[in-house]
């Protein structure tokens, strides 16, 4: 069925919500929205990785859009080596890339997720924005990393989260939506752009 209320335009419901009570989320369930490039617009805080390389993380806020992002995060790498937290307020709106190295996100991906869930709930984004990119790991399931962050960040106050399709595709980001919310027994919107 085609949303008509304050969702994002062109979104399709592919489960149900029922609403639980929670009051430190003033009620809100999670909506998990399922996007590729061209639907990653209403998102503006956005999580992942990064390849250790040779570009200043400074540069990647010149880039356009998310997915120029992460496509020189990924494929060029940052002159970097730890977590990154960059905003960019010169634009309207602003616009912030939390990033982390790759060796952290596929070695110790437990530690990862707690720093994420901490710039989360610091930050208080009514979005965010999640993509891990599938060339970036050897020893971890990108999969159950983005599982294990959605289900540390689910009862905080930012209550849309966008999962880029990336290198996944949206089939296997979508599937990964749906164990979540069989794993978690939680209720939640998940929405499909396409």
């Amino acid at each position: 069925m085609i949303e008509t209320d304050a969702r994002p335009k062109g979104a399709i419901v592919a489960a149900a919500p029922s609403y639980a009570v929670d009051p430190d989320t003033q009620n809100q369930p999670l909506v998990i929205y399922v996007t590729r490039a061209d639907e990653i617009r209403n998102c503006h805080f956005w999580i992942g990785g990064y390849r250790v390389g040779s570009v200043a993380p400074q540069d990647l806020l010149e880039s356009r859009d998310v997915n120029e992002v992460y496509k020189i995060a990924v494929d060029k790498g940052l002159a970097e080596d730890e977590p990154l937290l960059l905003s960019d307020t010169q634009r309207q709106p602003s616009r912030s890339f939390y990033l982390l190295p790759n060796d952290r996100l596929d070695l110790d991906g437990e530690h990862s997720v707690h720093l994420i869930r901490e710039v989360i709930k610091a930050m208080r984004p009514q979005r965010a924005g999640l993509y891990f990119d599938s060339n970036l790991f050897k020893a971890t399931d990108p999969q159950d990393l983005l599982i294990k962050t959605i289900a540390s960040i689910r009862r905080l106050p930012t209550k849309e989260l966008y999962l880029y399709a990336g290198s996944h595709g949206v089939n296997r980001i979508l599937n990964t939506a749906l164990t979540f919310k069989q794993r978690f027994e939680e209720d939640i919107d998940i929405l499909v752009f396409h």
